[in-house]
């Protein structure tokens, strides 16, 4: 199952298959990739830390994790078995300044042993009653 424990301040969440292993931190960047390698030690980590995820609502753009102005704070996260095997991730932001309480933004990543990937997707919860705009491309 996957781990998470402090280092100080900063939040370390790791989750896995049998292919690949993937840390996220949320600290003063933000919520970030911090490592991840294949199970045989091979890092396929970019150099510097890699943020991941920003949304934008309104006129502001909100960085997931991390503190202060423009930071779509950390509010919890969980951590299950897929069926199949592997497991899942999904990381929980919002109360960001200026935002209606009850809007959400889950970061959600799978990672099943049947293949060496990882799934990322976004998902918005809206359960503030506030209109929102979601443009994409």
């Amino acid at each position: 199952m996957g781990t998470h424990q402090y280092r100080g301040n900063e939040l370390s969440i790791t989750i896995a298959n049998k292919h690949l292993t993937r840390e996220f931190t949320d600290g003063a960047d933000g919520f970030v990739t911090a490592r991840f390698a294949t199970a045989t030690g091979v890092e396929l980590t970019h150099p510097g830390l890699s943020r991941e995820g920003a949304v934008t609502f309104g006129e502001t753009t909100y960085h997931l994790g991390g503190t202060g102005e423009g930071a779509l704070p950390y509010q919890g996260h969980s951590v299950s078995d897929l069926d199949s095997g592997g497991q899942r991730l999904e990381v929980v932001f919002g109360g960001g300044e200026g935002l209606p309480s009850g809007l959400q933004v889950k970061a959600i990543y799978e990672a099943p042993d049947a293949v060496p990937v990882l799934i990322k997707q976004i998902r918005v919860d809206n359960e503030a009653g506030a209109a929102v705009k979601l443009e994409g491309s």
